[in-house]
């Protein structure tokens, strides 16, 4: 009798065996070890900056001195400046810092006073000031910080404010004002000179001057009202105003509606995309307008012959010319 051969079972499948790991290369050892140095650096900084932030002084110092022509400011935070009545130049230095010692000194010389209040270098610790000064009015004005606010008012001979950022406001100069920020709102009103005021990023607005305007923004809304002079208002993205001009006016925008209205002078009003819109004063123009995208609507008089010219441009929206705004 023949015995039945049972089949021999198959062999067990071999374990999938993982890749060899390789070690890492001699510069992704280097670049984890400077990550690692870097990281740790970055935790002690803010470490010591929290440390340093709850357990910082504040301090305020005044002193007076006699007034000049020219009283300029340097500063490293927000600046408050006011013209009075007086003869002499008060300032009021505040400091909160740990492990720094902010410069703060007061220059005097060729009729000029120099204002100082800066923290230099700023690695290790905490340094924050803040300056007010009082001066006599129909003082030239100079205010140049690199990190805060600038708020004038009064009757200044003349005004030149600029902050690195923050906002600027100047109100009331008698003269000529230049007011800059790299990255804030630009605010001048009731001056009895020229303008020029410009942001990188943020509104202008100009209320009341006597003379010309030149009021531009990079990124930014930008309306001007009450100019004595021509205007020129200008921005790369936002909408743009001017109400009321005593020159030539030029206004454009390269993203955002424009308007114009009250002007005594020849207007060019253009941009790139939005709705444009001018008024005029009642009296004939010499019109030149176009869009390539958008209605046109003329409802004021015009005139070739006419000794004024309106030259209004859209690339995409409505354009509108218009009797005097209501």
């Amino acid at each position: 009798m023949t015995t039945p051969t049972t089949p021999a079972a198959p062999a067990p499948a071999a374990a999938d065996t993982p890749p060899p790991v390789g070690r890492p290369s001699r510069r992704g050892r280097v670049l984890t070890i400077v990550g690692a140095v870097l990281a740790g650096i970055c935790v002690a900084q803010l470490a010591q900056q929290g440390l340093a932030e709850l357990t910082a002084t504040t301090e305020t110092t005044t002193e007076s001195v006699p007034a000049a022509a020219v009283v300029e400011i340097v500063a490293d935070g927000s600046v408050t400046v006011l013209a009075t009545t007086g003869d002499t130049v008060e300032v009021e230095r505040r400091t909160r810092a740990l492990w720094r010692t902010p410069d703060s000194s007061t220059e005097q010389g060729d009729d000029r006073v120099v204002v100082r209040h800066t923290c230099g270098w700023r690695f290790i610790g905490t340094c924050r000031t803040s300056t007010s000064v009082r001066l006599p009015e129909g003082t030239d004005l100079v205010v140049r910080t690199s990190d805060g606010d600038v708020d004038a008012e009064g009757a200044f001979a003349a005004a030149t404010v600029r902050t690195s950022s923050g906002h600027v406001t100047v109100v009331g100069a008698r003269g000529a004002v230049t007011a800059r920020s790299s990255d804030g709102s630009v605010t001048v009103s009731n001056v009895g000179g020229a303008v020029q005021a410009r942001t990188s990023s943020g509104r202008v607005e100009i209320i009341g001057a006597s003379g010309a305007v030149a009021a531009r923004s990079s990124d930014g809304d930008v309306m001007v009202r009450d100019a004595g002079g021509g205007v020129e208002a200008r921005t790369s993205s936002g909408r743009v105003e001017v109400d009321g001009a005593g020159g030539t006016t030029s206004a454009r925008s390269s993203d955002g509606a424009v308007l114009v209205a009250g002007v005594d002078g020849d207007v060019s009003a253009v941009t790139s995309s939005g709705r444009v819109t001018v008024h005029g004063t009642g009296a004939p123009v010499a019109l030149d307008m176009s869009t390539s995208s958008g209605r046109q609507t003329v409802d004021a008089p015009t005139d070739p012959g006419a000794s004024r010219s309106v030259t209004i441009r859209s690339s995409d929206g409505d354009v509108s010319y218009l009797g005097p705004r209501g």
